[in-house]
Protein backbone atom coordinates (compact mmCIF):
# COMPACT_ATOMS: atom_id res chain seq x y z
CA UNK A 1 0.00 0.00 0.00
CA UNK A 2 1.12 3.60 0.57
CA UNK A 3 4.40 4.29 2.33
CA UNK A 4 3.91 7.77 2.73
CA UNK A 5 0.91 10.64 2.85
CA UNK A 6 1.53 14.20 1.80
CA UNK A 7 -0.88 16.61 2.98
CA UNK A 8 -0.96 20.46 2.53
CA UNK A 9 -0.26 20.80 6.23
CA UNK A 10 2.86 18.21 5.92
CA UNK A 11 4.04 20.03 2.97
CA UNK A 12 5.00 22.65 5.67
CA UNK A 13 5.80 20.82 8.65
CA UNK A 14 7.11 17.59 6.87
CA UNK A 15 7.10 14.01 7.36
CA UNK A 16 4.77 12.30 9.66
CA UNK A 17 3.78 8.91 10.89
CA UNK A 18 0.48 8.43 9.49
CA UNK A 19 -1.98 5.77 11.53
CA UNK A 20 -4.30 3.05 9.49
CA UNK A 21 -7.35 4.11 11.81
CA UNK A 22 -7.98 7.49 11.21
CA UNK A 23 -11.67 8.78 11.03
CA UNK A 24 -13.01 9.13 7.52
CA UNK A 25 -15.05 12.31 8.47
CA UNK A 26 -10.96 13.75 8.94
CA UNK A 27 -9.94 12.19 5.99
CA UNK A 28 -9.45 9.58 3.73
CA UNK A 29 -6.07 8.50 5.36
CA UNK A 30 -7.52 4.88 6.18
CA UNK A 31 -7.11 3.66 3.79
CA UNK A 32 -3.55 4.14 3.22
CA UNK A 33 -0.58 2.68 5.49
CA UNK A 34 2.28 4.82 5.87
CA UNK A 35 5.97 3.73 7.59
CA UNK A 36 5.48 4.07 11.52
CA UNK A 37 9.31 3.87 11.59
CA UNK A 38 10.34 7.51 13.58
CA UNK A 39 13.99 7.07 12.74
CA UNK A 40 13.19 6.86 9.25
CA UNK A 41 10.29 10.22 8.98
CA UNK A 42 12.89 12.21 11.36
CA UNK A 43 15.68 11.04 8.85
CA UNK A 44 13.59 12.37 5.81
CA UNK A 45 12.35 15.29 7.80
CA UNK A 46 16.32 16.32 8.03
CA UNK A 47 16.86 15.85 4.54
CA UNK A 48 13.79 18.22 3.40
CA UNK A 49 15.20 20.53 5.82
CA UNK A 50 16.90 22.77 3.22
CA UNK A 51 13.68 22.77 0.86
CA UNK A 52 10.86 22.65 4.06
CA UNK A 53 9.42 26.59 3.34
CA UNK A 54 9.19 25.34 -1.02
CA UNK A 55 6.05 23.47 -1.17
CA UNK A 56 7.14 23.07 -5.07
CA UNK A 57 10.35 21.46 -4.22
CA UNK A 58 8.86 18.97 -1.45
CA UNK A 59 6.36 17.87 -4.40
CA UNK A 60 9.47 17.53 -7.14
CA UNK A 61 11.25 15.63 -4.51
CA UNK A 62 8.13 13.52 -3.67
CA UNK A 63 7.98 12.93 -7.26
CA UNK A 64 11.87 12.16 -8.13
CA UNK A 65 11.90 10.20 -4.87
CA UNK A 66 9.13 8.08 -6.11
CA UNK A 67 10.03 7.69 -9.78
CA UNK A 68 6.68 9.59 -9.91
CA UNK A 69 4.40 6.43 -7.75
CA UNK A 70 2.38 9.52 -7.00
CA UNK A 71 -1.32 9.74 -7.11
CA UNK A 72 -3.43 12.24 -5.67
CA UNK A 73 -6.93 12.60 -3.90
CA UNK A 74 -9.18 15.37 -3.50
CA UNK A 75 -12.51 16.64 -2.37
CA UNK A 76 -13.31 19.74 -4.34
CA UNK A 77 -13.40 21.22 -1.10
CA UNK A 78 -13.10 25.23 -1.17
CA UNK A 79 -9.23 25.35 -0.69
CA UNK A 80 -8.37 22.07 -3.53
CA UNK A 81 -7.21 24.47 -5.47
CA UNK A 82 -4.18 25.29 -4.30
CA UNK A 83 -2.59 21.40 -3.88
CA UNK A 84 -4.14 20.43 -7.10
CA UNK A 85 -2.14 23.36 -9.02
CA UNK A 86 0.77 23.08 -6.91
CA UNK A 87 0.95 19.40 -7.99
CA UNK A 88 0.08 19.87 -11.70
CA UNK A 89 2.90 22.04 -11.92
CA UNK A 90 5.28 19.58 -10.57
CA UNK A 91 3.71 16.09 -12.48
CA UNK A 92 1.03 17.42 -15.05
CA UNK A 93 -0.57 14.39 -15.66
CA UNK A 94 -1.14 12.91 -11.74
CA UNK A 95 -3.79 11.02 -11.31
CA UNK A 96 -6.43 12.75 -8.93
CA UNK A 97 -9.10 10.39 -7.09
CA UNK A 98 -12.02 11.97 -6.32
CA UNK A 99 -14.81 10.10 -4.83
CA UNK A 100 -18.28 11.07 -5.20
CA UNK A 101 -20.39 9.63 -2.62
CA UNK A 102 -23.85 10.37 -3.94
CA UNK A 103 -24.49 13.34 -1.80
CA UNK A 104 -22.27 16.54 -2.36
CA UNK A 105 -24.22 19.64 -3.26
CA UNK A 106 -24.20 20.86 -7.05
CA UNK A 107 -21.61 23.50 -6.23
CA UNK A 108 -19.02 20.67 -5.73
CA UNK A 109 -19.93 19.13 -9.01
CA UNK A 110 -19.79 22.31 -10.67
CA UNK A 111 -16.44 23.72 -8.75
CA UNK A 112 -14.59 20.06 -9.51
CA UNK A 113 -15.70 20.89 -13.25
CA UNK A 114 -14.17 23.88 -13.61
CA UNK A 115 -11.09 23.20 -11.91
CA UNK A 116 -10.73 19.43 -14.37
CA UNK A 117 -10.53 22.04 -17.00
CA UNK A 118 -8.67 24.98 -16.08
CA UNK A 119 -5.74 22.79 -14.44
CA UNK A 120 -6.26 19.85 -17.47
CA UNK A 121 -6.44 17.62 -14.41
CA UNK A 122 -6.03 13.67 -14.86
CA UNK A 123 -9.31 13.07 -12.94
CA UNK A 124 -10.15 9.51 -11.71
CA UNK A 125 -14.33 9.85 -10.04
CA UNK A 126 -14.85 6.74 -8.18
CA UNK A 127 -18.03 5.92 -6.74
CA UNK A 128 -19.68 2.91 -4.94
CA UNK A 129 -21.03 1.20 -8.07
CA UNK A 130 -22.84 -1.71 -5.86
CA UNK A 131 -24.43 0.76 -3.28
CA UNK A 132 -25.94 3.75 -5.06
CA UNK A 133 -27.15 6.30 -2.05
CA UNK A 134 -30.63 5.44 -2.75
CA UNK A 135 -30.01 1.92 -2.26
CA UNK A 136 -28.01 2.27 0.99
CA UNK A 137 -30.90 4.22 2.54
CA UNK A 138 -33.66 1.74 1.60
CA UNK A 139 -31.48 -1.13 3.12
CA UNK A 140 -29.77 1.06 6.11
CA UNK A 141 -31.07 4.14 6.67
CA UNK A 142 -29.72 7.34 6.39
CA UNK A 143 -26.65 6.51 8.15
CA UNK A 144 -24.95 9.72 9.10
CA UNK A 145 -28.14 10.58 11.01
CA UNK A 146 -27.49 7.84 13.57
CA UNK A 147 -25.31 8.38 16.12
CA UNK A 148 -23.86 5.52 16.73
CA UNK A 149 -20.30 4.64 15.81
CA UNK A 150 -20.77 1.47 13.70
CA UNK A 151 -23.56 3.44 11.41
CA UNK A 152 -20.28 5.98 10.67
CA UNK A 153 -18.23 3.23 10.07
CA UNK A 154 -20.65 1.90 7.32
CA UNK A 155 -21.54 4.83 5.64
CA UNK A 156 -17.55 6.18 6.17
CA UNK A 157 -16.71 2.25 4.35
CA UNK A 158 -19.41 2.47 2.00
CA UNK A 159 -19.21 5.98 0.44
CA UNK A 160 -15.86 6.49 1.10
CA UNK A 161 -13.51 4.00 1.75
CA UNK A 162 -14.22 1.61 -0.73
CA UNK A 163 -14.54 3.60 -3.92
CA UNK A 164 -11.22 5.50 -3.05
CA UNK A 165 -9.70 2.02 -2.99
CA UNK A 166 -11.27 1.43 -5.72
CA UNK A 167 -9.97 4.75 -7.54
CA UNK A 168 -6.60 4.23 -6.26
CA UNK A 169 -6.52 0.71 -7.79
CA UNK A 170 -7.34 1.90 -11.29
CA UNK A 171 -3.90 3.46 -11.60
CA UNK A 172 -2.11 1.95 -13.69
CA UNK A 173 1.83 2.59 -12.08
CA UNK A 174 0.60 1.44 -8.54
CA UNK A 175 0.98 4.68 -6.97
CA UNK A 176 3.07 4.93 -3.56
CA UNK A 177 2.48 8.34 -2.57
CA UNK A 178 -1.01 10.11 -1.79
CA UNK A 179 -1.09 13.43 -1.41
CA UNK A 180 -4.51 14.70 0.09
Amino acid sequence: MFKRIITSQTLRLGLEPVGRSRSLRRGLHAVAQASNNVDTLQSLNVSLQPIRNDPLAILQWTVDQFEGRVAMSTSFGIQSAILLHMATQVYPDIPVVWVDTGYLPKETYQYAEVLKDVLNLNLIVSSNTEWSPARMEAIYGKLWENEDAESHRLYGQMRKAEPLQKGLNSIPNNPEVLLS
